[in-house]
């Protein structure tokens, strides 16, 4: 067979190959806005709602706070690996964090991966905190986070703002 022959043979299933739905990983982002958190039985009197999302009221007390991540499994986009977890918050305390976990959690409600992060510290500008599962666990998993939030400073609010959920399909 000619190299002429075989190239032209062979070009069409690369092609093919290459812009494959199957072969091209494909994004999606789910949203959630701070609201979403509940408040533990113990921090119900200290967490309080607004545009900002969950946040601590309480000047002398941490808030604890889960947050449900329900994923709107699409069977067009299965299988889905969650990718990253990328929880928006302000830390208004200077001498305490806000710590998050982030779990999967499957049917028989055993964890198969967790992964905890605080805050760098307090300031104005919102931190993002970013959860990098390895490996990716899928959507058919459940998935959770909890947070502490560290009490009023200085009339500051420390909360959490939002939690965007990254998947990957192929």
């Amino acid at each position: 067979m000619s190299w002429r022959l075989w190239i032209a043979l062979a070009a069409p299933a690369v092609a093919l190959t290459l812009t494959s739905p199957a072969a091209i990983a494909q994004v999606r982002n789910h949203f959630f806005h701070g609201s979403v958190c509940q408040p533990t039985n113990a921090s119900r009197d200290r967490v309080e709602y607004d545009q900002w999302g969950a946040a601590n009221i309480s000047s002398s007390q941490t808030a604890s706070i889960r947050c449900q991540l329900p994923l709107d499994t699409d069977t067009r986009f299965v299988p889905e690996k969650v990718t990253s977890i990328i929880v928006t918050v302000f830390d208004r305390n200077g001498s305490s964090d806000v710590s998050c976990v982030a779990k999967a959690v499957n049917s028989s409600g055993g964890v198969v991966w967790s992964q905890s992060l605080p805050s760098a510290g307090s300031g104005t500008p919102s931190q993002r905190l970013t959860f990098t599962p390895n490996p990716p666990p899928f959507t058919t998993e459940s998935f959770l986070l909890s947070c502490d939030l560290p009490p009023v400073a200085s009339g500051w609010r420390s909360h959490v703002t939002q939690v965007m959920v990254e998947t990957e399909f192929f």
